[in-house]
């Protein structure tokens, strides 16, 4: 579908912002901002509401870049390559030393788009294998990615293997959600999970209670809850998340001092943001014979 086809649609509109496409979405319940570089959304939030999505104030809009914030999109591997299973490295290519895959630097395809009711606009974007991914990730496969922007905020990730063999690949929706205030915030859901914590060695550790934050947090929650939900006192409100087909969850804050040093970030923004991700990570990870179809969903709700 062409982008001239969807001007019939009220509920959108596309610019640019300084390199990059962007989609603007303003329906009678709720905005949101999307990219079609990585099929990225930056901005969501309900009609008369704060946001729930954070972007930062630094963020760059440049090509072959990932934006700060949002929901980057991390495929076909999560983290750093070598901390995959050996399944998932297996599946891989050359140029892979970077991190969190590479389809968030690509630009994807509108396939379609849709408004159910003046209250809901669902826009679809695709991502087929070609020359330049094959060197990364030597495989044939197509990606779906859908989004629902009505009262809540609703995310369907799907990959097929178009192949004629088998690949493995870990992902993650790289999730950063807006809190107001760090120190005012927590999230319920992990109580007695156990989680690997990537600032200690990578030990296994158990959650005790809500998670709350006074240092930098780098977890991945093994057998995680398919609902959590973060507090957020300073802003009076809950924001409640919703998975199916994710069995691990990171969680993650920079906190004072790696501020500093991470690029499109500025230094105080660790307290106004924490990274929920919906991931397949670790064991986790997804492997998919020829023909087959996996799928990863994310629903978020204010409450």
């Amino acid at each position: 579908m062409s982008i001239e086809k969807f001007n019939k649609f009220k509920s959108v509109s596309f610019f640019k912002r300084d390199e990059l496409s962007g989609i603007k979405i303003k329906n009678a319940c709720a905005e949101a901002e999307l990219f079609t570089q990585g099929a990225h959304l930056t901005h969501f939030k309900v009609n008369e509401k704060q946001p729930i999505i954070w972007c930062s104030r630094k963020a760059r809009f440049k090509k072959n870049s990932a934006i700060r914030g949002g929901i980057p999109l991390c495929w076909p591997w999560f983290g750093n390559l070598n901390k995959n299973p050996d399944s998932v490295q297996a599946s891989m290519g050359s140029s892979t030393s970077f991190a969190h895959g590479f389809v968030r630097n690509f630009d994807w395809k509108l396939i379609d788009f849709n408004e159910p009711s003046p209250k809901q606009t669902i826009v679809k974007m695709a991502l087929f294998s070609n020359k330049e991914t094959k060197q990364m990730f030597p495989h044939t496969f197509k990606l779906l990615i859908e989004f629902s922007i009505s009262d809540q905020l609703g995310i369907s990730f799907s990959v097929i293997n178009t192949g004629t063999e088998s690949f493995s690949y870990s992902s993650a929706l790289h999730s950063y959600f807006a809190i107001g205030d760090i120190n005012q915030s927590s999230i319920s859901g992990f109580d007695q999970r156990v989680y690997i914590d990537a600032l200690d060695n990578w030990q296994q550790k158990k959650q005790l209670g809500a998670v709350n934050f006074n240092s930098e947090v780098d977890r991945i929650y093994l057998d995680a809850p398919d609902k959590c939900r973060i507090g957020c006192v300073h802003q009076n409100r809950i924001i409640q998340l919703a998975t199916t087909g994710s069995r691990s969850t990171v969680i993650w804050n920079p906190w004072i001092e790696k501020s500093k040093r991470l690029s499109d970030f500025d230094d105080t923004e660790y307290q106004e943001m924490v990274c929920i991700e919906t991931a397949n990570a670790l064991q986790d990870f997804v492997t998919l014979n020829a023909g087959e179809k996996s799928n990863l969903t994310l629903t978020v709700s204010e409450m």
